[in-house]
């Protein structure tokens, strides 16, 4: 279920990467793939660092509740996303071609 719920969203954040890519005539492929990155890399390294978090506090009780878990590192992921895309943007718009 987990999985399904991350690909949904992948999907979203690849079209956002695309539309800007695209408007600035950038490399469309590197974009999609950056951001692709950022949105799967923080959702991974957010669900290590609850987990052990979980483990540490919890005095070596193993936590392994993956829809709890993925309740914090998905909204996560598409924050950490979401910021990866404006400080593109502004980046592209900066540097724009005339």
């Amino acid at each position: 279920m987990i999985t399904i719920i991350l690909l949904v969203f992948s999907v979203f954040i690849i079209r956002a990467f695309y539309l800007l890519a695209d408007k600035y005539k950038r490399n469309i492929f590197l974009h999609i793939f950056l951001g692709v990155l950022s949105y799967f890399g923080s959702y991974f390294i957010s669900t290590l660092f609850i987990v052990i978090a979980f483990s540490i506090s919890f005095k070596g009780v193993s936590f392994e509740n993956e829809t709890i878990v993925s309740c914090f590192t998905i909204p996560f992921a598409i924050l950490i996303s979401g910021i990866h895309y404006k400080v593109l943007e502004s980046w592209l718009k900066k540097n724009e071609k005339h």
